[in-house]
């Protein structure tokens, strides 16, 4: 099961939920700079790191590269590859992987990637964050007019 903390519609095997509203989905508006999800965050959990399950994000993470900004992933999975992302319709131009070197945290990297506004950001991680570091996304979401997707191992 995958929990969805944000806007999208998704196919039926994927929830979407809210900590103070009612469970609800409502439509993302398709406009070049995705208006309506800058400054937010969505945190999709994932119970395993099976194939299958990343294939059923990657059309998500698709739409992010339809967007005049290119998109950040921090922490993707080891030994995802380009042909994968390219055959669920991902474009690799608009495409920036990355994984964290030692002196430099995930949540400190996501938080000033989010800030510069140049760009949309994905983040996979084991841990997730806390309440004050997902506040603390949102806030450098909102400033830079940007979105993020946690996708959080568990």
């Amino acid at each position: 099961m995958i929990a969805v903390q944000s806007t999208y519609k998704h196919p039926a095997n994927i929830r979407v939920v809210s900590e103070r509203k009612p469970l609800h989905s409502i439509q993302v508006t398709h406009t070049p700079q995705h208006q309506a999800l800058a400054g937010k965050v969505t945190e999709i959990v994932v119970q395993d790191r099976e194939p299958q399950t990343l294939a059923m994000l990657l059309p998500l993470l698709a739409q992010l590269s339809f967007d005049q900004r290119w998109f950040l992933w921090l922490a993707p999975p080891a030994g995802l590859a380009k042909p994968v992302l390219q055959n669920a319709g991902v474009d690799l131009t608009k495409v920036m992987m990355l994984s964290p070197a030692n002196q430099h945290t995930l949540h400190n990297l996501a938080c000033r990637a989010l800030q510069t506004g140049t760009s949309h950001l994905v983040i996979s991680t084991e841990q997730g964050f806390d309440t004050e570091e997902m506040a603390a996304l949102k806030d450098a979401a909102r400033l830079g007019q940007s979105h993020a997707i946690v996708i959080r191992y568990c």
